[in-house]
């Protein structure tokens, strides 16, 4: 009899194994559960997105623009990511070729093209994508345009400089994202913008006037929203407001010699 033994053991364990599976399959039908079992997660989306479908109140309708081939099952999957994680997202897929008519109200010029829609709202993306999609559902579903002033005048980094030091690139991911970006010149009137969502100082150079001051207290006393960027020894009064609101700065300096290897300066 004991030759018999591993083979009834095997059909034991296969039996186990298999009603496992079964009981498993069954609670994610009734549950609607998905499993990403891929090392780099490519059907999981990042935190964020779902952040963003689980605060959504709008429904969003995505028009996907694309005739057959690869492109149209990546951008099939990704949909799939979504209307998986929020009832408010419905997709569709529109052959141009088929429906050249579809494609001209939509104002489609080219291919692989997702069309993403709230109310009156519409953007186009051209790369298919989580980053980009998340981003026009956030720019087709905000209410209005949130504004961030980048103070200027002063030697800042400015944000249509192209340059290494310049913020253009930083401009544009945040226009990505759905904001709206402006240059602020406080001398021609000192007062912050109404509904500015974020003022930025990035790196003066030069000491601001006293009214320019009182103006950046001014907003920040009724709650506004700043982002100081200061080098040491550079801006005396900031260093002063911002330790008035118990943010005590220190002019410390980090000196990096292996920047040196790559061409950059020690700090």
């Amino acid at each position: 009899m004991k030759k018999f033994t591993y083979p009834v053991q095997l059909a034991l364990y296969l039996a186990s194994f298999l009603g496992i599976l079964i009981v498993l399959m069954l609670f994610a039908q009734q549950y609607h559960l998905r499993f990403d079992l891929t090392t780099n997660k490519r059907y999981s989306l990042s935190p964020q997105t779902i952040k963003v479908l689980n605060k959504l109140k709008k429904s969003v309708k995505v028009i996907g623009f694309f005739t057959t081939g690869a492109e149209k099952n990546k951008a099939k999957d990704l949909l799939e990511q979504y209307t998986y994680h929020s009832k408010k997202i419905d997709y569709i897929f529109i052959d141009p070729e088929r429906h050249p008519l579809e494609a001209k109200k939509y104002n489609i010029h080219r291919y692989n093209t997702l069309v993403v829609q709230s109310d009156q709202k519409r953007e186009q993306i051209y790369e298919i994508s989580e980053e980009k999609l998340t981003n026009a559902i956030v720019k087709v579903t905000r209410k209005g345009k949130k504004t961030i002033y980048f103070l200027k005048g002063h030697g800042e980094h400015d944000i249509k400089d192209v340059e290494k030091n310049g913020y253009s690139k930083l401009k544009d991911t945040l226009e990505e994202k759905g904001y709206e970006v402006k240059s602020l010149l406080l001398v021609k009137q000192p007062k912050i913008p109404e509904g500015t969502a974020l003022l930025v100082i990035a790196g003066p150079q030069k000491a601001l006037l006293p009214a320019e001051v009182e103006a950046i207290k001014a907003y920040l006393n009724k709650g506004g929203s700043g982002l100081f960027l200061l080098e040491p020894e550079t801006a005396p009064q900031l260093a002063k407001l911002l330790k008035e609101k118990g943010i005590v700065l220190d002019n410390d300096i980090i000196v990096d010699k292996m920047s040196r290897l790559f061409g950059g300066d020690y700090l």
